[in-house]
């Protein structure tokens, strides 16, 4: 019940907040929970709302979000997965057709070369390790004491690329994402993510 609680108020004070910056902060946390959770978990609880934020106004939100459609492409599997499928290739359409950022379009443009190469050795170790993570969660379910091992994402992604959704322009709010100064958006989300991996993740 407690962790349920947690979910929804993440959902409703981050993901649908008016702040960009705690915006940003969920990405971020999404972020975390694919390197953490297994991709059952993550589609349980994570995958509708992050694609929400697939339409955000601010670009640099958009940007963000489409820095991980190769990953919730990956894991996705049909037909169980058929309305996440049918969403994820709405989003898709939608940058394709009518996204008008140039930071975006490209980033995006990038995501869907990577889920074009992925290897089949790739996909076999990316089902190993989904197959490990939901032992492990099973175990917590069962109250076990589980082994507990974070993957380095980059070994499960189609590619090695930036997740952190940076650019060097300005974004629509008028700060830019790689900003070091106190309050960026970059600085925010590290913190505040650090705070809710460790008392919520």
């Amino acid at each position: 019940m407690q962790r349920r609680w947690l979910r929804d108020n993440l959902v409703q004070q981050l993901c649908r907040s008016d702040s960009y910056y705690t915006r940003l902060i969920y990405i971020r946390l999404c972020k975390s929970a694919i390197e953490i959770f297994s991709d059952k978990y993550f589609k349980d609880y994570f995958f509708d709302h992050l694609l929400d934020l697939a339409g955000d106004p601010v670009p640099n939100i958009r940007l963000c979000v489409a820095n991980l459609f190769a990953f919730l492409k990956q894991m996705l599997v049909l037909p169980e997965d058929k309305l996440l499928n049918e969403r994820l290739n709405d989003a898709m359409r939608k940058y394709a057709n009518d996204e008008e950022d140039r930071d975006v379009i490209q980033v995006f443009q990038s995501k869907m070369k990577e889920m074009k190469n992925v290897s089949t050795d790739a996909k076999d170790e990316y089902k190993k390790e989904q197959k490990r993570r939901r032992e492990e969660e099973d175990k917590i379910n069962s109250g076990s004491k589980p082994m507990v091992i974070v993957a380095d994402i980059r070994t499960l992604s189609p590619s090695s690329a930036n997740l952190h959704g940076d650019r060097s322009r300005k974004a629509a709010t008028g700060v830019s994402s790689k900003t070091s100064v106190q309050g960026s958006p970059r600085c925010v989300t590290d913190k505040s993510v650090q705070l809710i991996e460790r008392f919520v993740l």
